[in-house]
């Protein structure tokens, strides 16, 4: 469960710039996203016009929470206080995201009668490192609010 009783104000500095890392990316989610993966002129544009890096970003960095809050705050168990359980985790929300990406994205485009199944299929791939990154960052960041998880990921 949530432990405030025992944090310091390190702890709340970390909550803090997790939250920060989150709502600066999900801010400037176009420029972090075109920098990884390009695209086709097109699909840029069509990316923009429906809105999409937003959204996407929106997706990645809510399946991110869930899961790092699932880990630390719900489940929150003794036995699971282990790197392998805690990299789980992780994996698990790493999987989810470009499954989220890929299926939103090529449900808008299809809707509009766009064709950019590579295109999508590449912007499903770097959400994986972008997943990554932040999974580790919300990690540190919620991590000393843990009763009995507070010793992961290091």
């Amino acid at each position: 469960m949530l432990n405030v009783h025992n944090t310091t104000t390190k702890s709340w500095i970390l909550l803090g710039v997790a939250l920060a890392v989150t709502i600066l990316f999900m801010v400037f989610a176009e420029p972090v996203f075109t920098l990884l993966y390009l695209g086709t002129d097109e699909f840029a544009d069509a990316m923009y016009d429906f809105n999409l890096y937003f959204s996407l970003a929106s997706f990645i960095c809510i399946v991110v929470w869930v899961f790092a809050i699932i880990y630390y705050w719900i489940i929150d168990s003794v036995s699971l206080s282990a790197f392998g359980w805690w990299a789980l985790f992780g994996i698990f929300a790493i999987a989810v995201s470009p499954i989220l990406v890929y299926c939103y994205s090529l449900n808008v485009f299809d809707a509009e009668n766009l064709v950019f199944d590579t295109d999508v299929v590449g912007m499903a791939v770097i959400t994986i490192p972008i997943a990554l990154v932040l999974y580790l960052i919300v990690s540190i960041g919620i991590k000393d609010m843990s009763t009995n998880c507070s010793t992961r990921p290091y």
